[in-house]
Formats: structure tokens, sequence, C-alpha cells
């Protein structure tokens, strides 16, 4: 961590460090990990988290309640390879449900070690794929780039925001084995900057 404080005059990473301080990538369950990146393409954070509530309550298990809230799990591979695209109709989830169907299914088939190569699944591109190794799998390499990446990438390092390609290998290059950690500071820092600005 201490490589990517100290980088050159000009630098905005440590500013991001100051605004963002506390920041820390937790290292979540796989399974929940894959189900949730694969429904947040193309989605709003209100609207991805609407959507993991209501599947989880209308296919996961119980899991008891919180400040007079009912929570349940994720549903399990095995519950979602059992279901068809109605049984996820209340969700709402639109292509996503074929995607988390279908995705349920390739991973009962693969033995733990396969499960890793996460961008096989059905509905997991590059982006949604970088986000799982990052928060699923703790890699803290992973460097996912989003809308909001590309803009931060854009102002700040002076990349066209449609250089996916360059910006993932500035952030190996510049940012080692804490580019996801990076990611993750100059995300927030510029949302910050963004409301700032309202």
């Amino acid at each position: 961590m201490q490589k990517i404080l100290t980088m050159g005059e000009g630098e905005v990473l440590p500013e991001a460090v100051k605004a963002g301080s506390g920041i820390r990538i937790l290292k979540q369950d796989l399974w929940e990990t894959v189900v949730d990146f694969i429904i947040s393409q193309n989605n709003n954070i209100p609207r991805i988290k609407g959507c993991i509530e209501k599947l989880s309550e209308i296919q996961g298990e119980y899991a008891g309640e919180f400040r007079g809230k009912k929570w349940y799990s994720v549903p399990s591979p095995e519950k979602l390879a059992s279901l068809d695209v109605s049984d996820l109709a209340p969700v709402r989830l639109g292509y996503r449900d074929k995607y988390l169907i279908e995705t349920a299914r390739q991973w009962l088939e693969l033995d733990e070690e396969g499960r890793l190569e996460v961008g096989r699944f059905t509905g997991v591109g590059p982006k949604v794929e970088s986000c799982i190794r990052l928060f699923g799998m703790h890699d803290l390499e992973s460097f996912p780039i989003d809308v909001w990446v590309k803009r931060l990438m854009n102002r700040f390092y002076g990349f066209e925001e449609k250089d996916k390609a360059g910006m993932d290998r500035f952030a190996r290059e510049h940012f080692g084995k804490y580019a996801g950690l990076a990611q993750q500071y100059l995300f927030y820092y510029i949302r910050c900057l963004e409301s700032n600005r309202k």
C-alpha cells in the first residue's frame, strides 16, 4: 500500500486516499458475488439492491430478523439451477434471469478450481469478471472499469474514455498489486467531487 501512497508530484491518489480514509475490500462469498455482479450489469445501485433483496426473499432461505426486518440468503446455485425464467419474473431482472439460471447450472458442473475461472460463466464479461475477482476472490490487482472509472481515468490521467485496454495496462503498471484498492479510492473520490459540484 505504501507504494501507491507515495507517487510522484501531481498524483491524485494520495488525495483520494485521504478523502476515502478507511476504505477496505471485503472478501465476499464467491457465489453471492457472482450473483450480485450479474445482476449489476447496466443497472443502478438502488435497483441492484432491490433486485438482490427480492430474489433472496422469493428464492433464498430465511436468515433471520434484524431491527424488525426479515432477511434472506442469496439463493444457492442448486436452487437457481432448478428454476425457469418464469420463476424469476417477479424480480424483474430482464435478460439477467437467464444468465443467473445458466450460470448456476454451469457452477454445479464445475469443481472448486473450475469455478475460479469466473469469465466462463454466462453473462460474465470483462467488467463483471474484474468485479468478481476483486470482491469475491480478493484479487487486489483486478481493476474494474465502469462508466465512473472511465470518467476518472479521463479526468485524472488523460485517457480517452474508450481506451479500456490502456487504462487497464496503466493500472497494472502504475498501481501494481494494489490496482483494485486504488480503483476503489479513486472511484470514491470522483463521486465525492461530482456530488460536491451539485
